[in-house]
């Protein structure tokens, strides 16, 4: 009997901490609550959707050029590569199926000999 009244005492004072227990969380969220209730109102929401739009934009701006592909490289290296006596016509840039770029050259020169030179550099 002493057994059975000491699990009744344990397990009333089990029940009445997890109530209190209950209760002080419930205030607890209702204090957080408020708390961000608070926060929210001190934002400036134009502020904020500026803060916003702008984000994406850089989002935008950065897909563009991590896919951008340079062709000025181009440029600069048949300047510095290609010999006095060759001289090109036409020039073809393009992007493949496989998304690898495409360059095609046609010209003129004086001789087989710089024909073969030119073909050597490139």
């Amino acid at each position: 009997m002493l057994f059975s009244f000491l699990i009744f005492v344990l397990s009333a004072a089990l029940w009445g901490g997890l109530y209190s227990y209950k209760n002080y969380l419930n205030n607890n969220i209702a204090r957080l609550g408020e708390s961000i209730k608070k926060q929210r109102a001190s934002f400036e929401i134009p502020t904020v959707n500026e803060v916003i739009g702008f984000s994406e934009k850089i989002s935008v701006a950065k897909k563009l050029l991590a896919g951008h592909k340079a062709f000025s490289n181009v440029l600069g290296f048949l300047q510095d590569f290609t010999m006095k006596d060759v001289r090109f016509n036409d020039l073809s840039y393009s992007l493949g199926d496989s998304g690898g770029p495409s360059l095609i050259l046609s010209g003129a020169t004086k001789s087989y000999a710089s024909l073969a030179s030119q073909m050597q550099v490139l």
